[in-house]
């Protein structure tokens, strides 16, 4: 029988490697203990969310001593990221507002974290450095989000006993009208988040998001072949994921304020993730219409 630590992951597939051998060994051990206590999944994040808000402001520093205390407050604010999913699992509390509240509170503390080295480049570089600044936070929220989206495709299209969590807009929509009549204020806030988020994903990858409709539409075993091409061509690609996600670019980020170059990172971001973002999307794509293919849809 798996332990707790495997019935609190998604899928071994999707999961980083960094995450498997660091972040969900340590976080299992606190969820763990965090799941004898009244502490709620949304509450982990909230504080996830303080806590990597407030580190960011360490980047503001030239001193790298002090930048050791910004790196220290995300590896904290980013293992209890970690734990907030692990306990919603282990709890069975995971729910939509919960996966919007966690991905809320990973905008702030990359927010903060941009925002306070922009003021720092900006002191010898001026406004440019804020306007970079912004322009690579905008871009890492693109590169997460579909990170994200490719990620749930696969739980939900080749591996769907695995309960991805995949919304389309129209799912998405439905949340947020009910919010709008019935829920508070904040639901109604963060569901309207939720929703134009997801119409985001599916604009950049529309024949992953028809592809995900077909197969909800077939019968079991015509969907368990489809399902298996999908994971067959899917699979490969899942590890090049971590590139638009946030493990990679925060060691690159460490990398360079080491190496005394923190000018470097938000290029980084503009050009060679932005280009690994094109990329991905272009073969995720790619595999959707073949899979469409194989079930007789044309382009």
């Amino acid at each position: 029988m798996p332990g707790p630590q495997t019935l609190a992951l998604k899928h071994e597939d999707v999961e980083e490697r960094i995450d498997l051998l660091f972040y969900r060994p340590l976080g299992a051990a606190l969820t763990r203990w965090l799941a004898t206590t009244t502490v709620t999944p949304n509450q982990v994040s909230v504080l996830s969310a303080i806590i990597g808000g407030l580190g960011g402001a360490f980047f503001l520093s030239d001193r790298l001593a002090v930048n050791l205390l910004g790196m220290l407050g995300f590896v904290l604010a980013n293992l209890l990221d970690s734990v907030d999913g692990q306990l919603a699992r282990m709890k069975k509390m995971t729910s939509r507002l919960g996966r919007i509240l966690d991905g809320v509170a990973g905008v702030a503390i990359f927010g903060s974290i941009y925002l306070f080295l922009a003021i720092r480049l900006s002191r010898d570089a001026g406004w440019p450095a804020l306007l970079l600044g912004t322009l690579a936070l905008a871009s890492q929220a693109c590169q997460n989000q579909m990170a994200d989206y490719f990620r749930n495709a696969y739980l939900s299209c080749a591996l769907p006993s695995a309960k991805g969590e995949f919304d389309s807009p129209d799912d998405a929509g439905r949340l947020h009208e009910q919010a709008q009549k019935k829920g508070r204020w904040y639901e109604r806030v963060l569901f309207r988040i939720y929703r134009d988020y997801t119409w985001r994903q599916e604009l950049m990858a529309p024949r992953t998001a028809r592809l995900h409709r077909r197969l909800a539409s077939l019968p079991p075993a015509e969907r368990a072949g489809a399902a298996e091409h999908y994971r067959s061509l899917s699979r490969p690609l899942l590890p090049h994921l971590a590139w638009l996600a946030t493990n990679v670019r925060m060691l690159v980020l460490f990398a360079m304020l080491f190496a005394g170059v923190p000018e470097w990172f938000f290029p980084f971001n503009l050009v060679l993730l932005n280009v690994a973002l094109a990329v991905v999307v272009a073969l995720n794509e790619r595999n959707s219409q073949r899979v469409l293919a194989g079930l007789g849809e044309s382009r």
